[in-house]
């Protein structure tokens, strides 16, 4: 078994100030915490769409290649803002597993 490892692409400057700001995080807050979440959701988010696979040759190792999660899914990162004002990680995690089930879901009922 080898060491794959997955490097999730940071968010630009702009989007990191309207993930923080947007979801009304204090510089207090724990908001670094926040941004760890987000790319984790958002990169479940985009290993459910068939054009990133493509993109990526069906590599996902690759993904850090795409950049910005929020330049490159701007509803999803719109979703990720509107959960993440709840100020409740978890509430994220679920949203990122969602997209993922709903994915599969889709997939099983096309397999029939």
């Amino acid at each position: 078994m080898s060491d794959v490892q997955i490097r999730l692409p940071s968010f630009c400057d702009r989007h990191l100030y309207r993930l923080v700001h947007g979801a009304k995080y204090k510089d207090t807050d724990p908001w670094r915490a926040l941004v760890i979440a987000a790319q984790i959701a958002l990169f479940q988010g985009a290993s459910t769409l068939d054009s990133v696979h493509k993109k990526l040759g069906g590599d996902i190792t690759k993904v850090e290649s795409l950049g910005c999660f929020a330049c490159r899914l701007p509803h999803k990162f719109n979703d990720v803002i509107r959960v993440a004002k709840h100020h409740d990680i978890k509430k994220i995690k679920e949203l990122g597993e969602s997209w993922v089930k709903e994915k599969t879901a889709v997939k099983k009922e096309g397999e029939d």
